[in-house]
Parts: C-alpha cells; sequence; structure tokens
C-alpha cells in the first residue's frame, strides 16, 4: 500500500505550480482510495500548465486478466472520469477516453486537458479540504481499529 497522498503537504519541491507539461498515470489512479485519488488528481492540476493534458492508462472492471490469474488486481470506474467531465470548478476543458482490450483486461486510455482559465482552489477551500481528508482518514482508522480483534476474545 502506498503512502497516504493526503497526509503530505503539496510537493512544491518537486515541481513549481503551472510548471509542468504532462502528467502520466499508468494504472496509479486504479490502486488508489477516493481520497488519495482526489489528492493525486488536486497536484496534478497545481502542477499542470493550462492546457496541458493528464494522460492516463487505467484498469477498468471486467474482462479476465490473462496475465495475471490469481493475483489481486485494482480497477477503476468509468464514473471517476465522468466525474472529472462534471466538476464544477471546471478544471479540465476536456477529458475522453476510450476503452481498450474489451474483452480481456479493459483498459481506460484516454487524456483530462487542464482548463486554460482554471485558477485551483482558494486556500479556504484548500483547508476545507485537508479537514474533510483528515475526517475520512480518522474514520478510515477507527474502522481498521474496529475490525481488530478485541483483547481478551480470543
Amino acid at each position: 500500500m502506498g503512502l497516504p497522498l493526503v497526509d503530505r503537504a503539496p510537493c512544491s519541491e518537486f515541481a513549481a505550480d503551472a510548471s509542468v507539461e504532462a502528467v502520466v498515470s499508468l494504472g496509479a489512479l486504479a490502486g488508489m482510495s477516493e481520497v488519495q485519488r482526489n489528492a493525486c488528481v488536486a497536484e496534478a492540476l497545481r502542477v499542470l500548465k493550462p492546457g496541458c493534458p493528464l494522460i492516463f492508462i487505467e484498469r477498468l472492471p471486467g474482462g479476465v486478466p490473462l496475465r495475471y490469474l490469481g493475483a489481486p488486481s485494482t480497477a477503476i470506474s468509468e464514473s471517476v472520469f465522468r466525474g472529472w467531465e462534471q466538476r464544477p470548478d471546471g478544471a479540465f476543458s476536456l477529458v475522453r477516453w476510450d476503452t481498450a482490450l474489451g474483452g480481456q483486461d479493459p483498459h481506460a486510455v484516454g487524456v483530462a486537458v487542464k482548463a486554460a482559465d482554471y485558477r485551483g482552489p482558494s486556500r479556504r477551500a484548500e483547508k476545507a479540504a485537508e479537514k474533510a481528508a483528515e475526517r475520512e482518514a480518522d474514520k478510515e482508522a477507527k474502522r481498521e481499529k474496529a475490525r481488530l480483534p478485541k483483547k481478551g476474545f480470543e
């Protein structure tokens, strides 16, 4: 399991705001929780120059992954990409994808282009999102703790 992206401050050392020509995800988003995926997309939007693409190839549910029989597989729903199209902040001017290897091991192959006029969330919105992510992480920790066996009940 990867590091939780929401627990870290933005990687300002990685790349300055609006300084990157493209971000590419090759199966990374499918393995993330919704909170992690949202943080990852927010970071991609932060570093992308206006009009530049987030390119993705992500495994979709269904099919028979012939090469990985018996291995755990992660998949991402196409509703995630539809959500990018319908974002109220208009972050992406274009979101398009197609399905490759439909019957065998379906993958979404696509692009989401950062809108030229997207300015990102205000600091107030960022703080609210951070608090929401913290609450979600706390809930997940409580759920995980509840799943553990209680002392003395073996």
